[in-house]
């Protein structure tokens, strides 16, 4: 009763410590992403409520991988410890993860600047600008929607004004200026920060609006979601599958991502037909005979296929540590 236990205790101390460490993270990158040169960036405590929401969902997707690389050094009773790993991950994802995105629909509601993160700044004056080859020397600070500057060294200068325009930039939310920086808000910090991986980010933003939308869609449709959560989890049966620990930690990392990039590419464009197919041979089906789940079309191809895999892992795992237990 002791090891189940501490793997309760420890399933709270990382979902603490993993949600500091994801507001942290968040926290920086709205300050690195939003800061102005020239412009001093206030520690906003609403900035850090928005990363808080932003972080905890990403910290709840990775909540089981982290306890099953916790159990690869400390293993107890196989059966009570799974237990209560699948007991800690149903309450996870069934009550913890809606509770959190109800609070979060509940205060970006109530304060709406929170949907933007960070007050946005406007860019400063009295700096040279570069992008795309061009370079700009703001005369003064923007007012949000246009800036005065000098553009140097572009091509549609004339050579007879000295390769030197006094000109208004348009560095409004949509303009080319703004897009081309993004995801920084000047193009100095984009200089002088390396942009996060793309792909990483897009895994994850991925993810995270399907939880919103799911939940959004109503219960039927979060359930269908939770079978992503269940691929997820699923990685626990590997924690044993060798003797040794490296071996047993670079298995659940892998399947875990494998999970997770299988997830994201059948919702790319690249699967685009192939997912409408499903969703409307899936909505043609279950609409036959239960005509409020034909809404969730969109919503069973996934989850069947989650489904799918978190039972191959499971059963792989279970097969491949049991017969390594017999050979022992």
């Amino acid at each position: 009763m002791r090891k189940p236990l501490q793997l309760a205790l420890c399933y709270l101390w990382i979902l603490i410590a993993s949600s500091l460490v994801g507001v942290f993270v968040c926290f920086q990158f709205f300050i690195c992403t939003n800061f102005v040169a020239g412009q001093a960036e206030p520690i906003s405590f609403q900035t850090i409520v928005h990363g808080f929401f932003e972080a905890s969902p990403v910290v709840l997707l990775f909540l089981g991988m982290l306890v099953a690389l916790y159990k690869v050094r400390h293993l107890g009773s196989p059966v009570l410890s799974a237990a209560v790993y699948a007991a800690l991950c149903a309450a996870t994802w069934l009550l913890l993860f809606p509770a959190l995105l109800t609070a979060r629909g509940a205060v970006y509601e109530k304060n709406g600047i929170l949907d933007s993160g960070a007050q946005q700044a406007n860019i400063s004056g009295g700096y040279f600008r570069q992008l795309d080859g061009s370079i700009y020397y703001f005369l003064r600070d923007s007012d949000g929607q246009e800036a005065d500057v000098i553009l140097l060294n572009a091509e549609d200068v004339p050579s007879d004004e000295g390769g030197a325009i006094v000109r208004t930039l348009d560095v409004s939310e949509q303009s080319e200026f703004m897009k081309k920086a993004a995801p920084f808000r000047d193009p100095l910090i984009k200089e002088s920060l390396e942009t996060p991986s793309t792909p990483v980010f897009a895994v994850l933003v991925s993810a995270k609006r399907r939880a919103l939308a799911s939940w959004s869609a109503g219960i039927p449709a979060w359930l269908c979601f939770c079978t992503f959560g269940f691929a997820l989890c699923s990685v626990y049966s590997f924690i044993h599958v060798s003797t040794w620990r490296l071996v047993n930690s670079f298995s659940i990392v892998c399947l875990e991502a494998f999970v997770l990039w299988g997830n994201a590419l059948y919702f790319s464009p690249l699967f685009g037909r192939i997912r409408e197919s499903l969703e409307e041979s899936a909505a043609q089906s279950v609409g036959r005979w239960s005509a409020p789940l034909g809404n969730l079309g969109a919503e069973l191809p996934p989850a069947l296929l989650n489904l799918l895999l978190g039972i191959i892992i499971v059963v792989s795992g279970s097969v491949i540590t049991v017969l390594r237990n017999r050979k022992d």
